[in-house]
């Protein structure tokens, strides 16, 4: 299995996914995200990867266009929001495939959640797990 696709897919993941909530209200702004994953049980790090993330109005939406089109290949499905917390099933096809859900949970400071995956590649079908949080830093520079 190779590493770098993993690698990307968990650091773009739990941010389509909390914009997938309600990517016309999301906070404009630098977003600081740190994300736990592991893959087949094994940590990817010891310490959480963080993204600073500069996220508009324009950049939540063509995010979620990129996802749901026939460019990123993934569909969200059952999606379901009861307060400040939504629940959705995943499906990516392409050079990754995967299928699994995710929740995430908004707050006035940032956001929680989690994803739960299996991923096949290469003939191999491996769980993919990710915790994230995210809070908001400040305006984009």
């Amino acid at each position: 299995m190779r590493p770098l696709p993993i690698l990307l897919l968990s650091l773009t993941l739990p941010c389509a996914a909390a914009l997938a909530q309600t990517p016309d209200t999301v906070k404009e702004g630098l977003w600081e995200i740190r994300v736990r994953s592991d893959i087949g049980g094994q940590p990817l790090t010891e310490a959480p990867m963080v993204i600073n993330q500069c996220i508009s109005q324009t950049t939540a939406r063509d995010l979620m266009n990129q996802l749901n089109g026939t460019g990123g290949g993934c569909q969200v499905s059952n999606f379901t929001q009861n307060g400040q917390t939504a629940h959705w099933d995943m499906t990516c096809s392409g050079q990754i495939a995967l299928s699994g859900t995710g929740e995430v949970t908004m707050s006035d400071a940032g956001f929680t959640g989690s994803m739960n995956f299996v991923v096949n590649m290469a003939g191999q079908s491996v769980p993919l797990n990710q915790k994230f949080d995210a809070r908001w830093v400040g305006p984009c520079k």
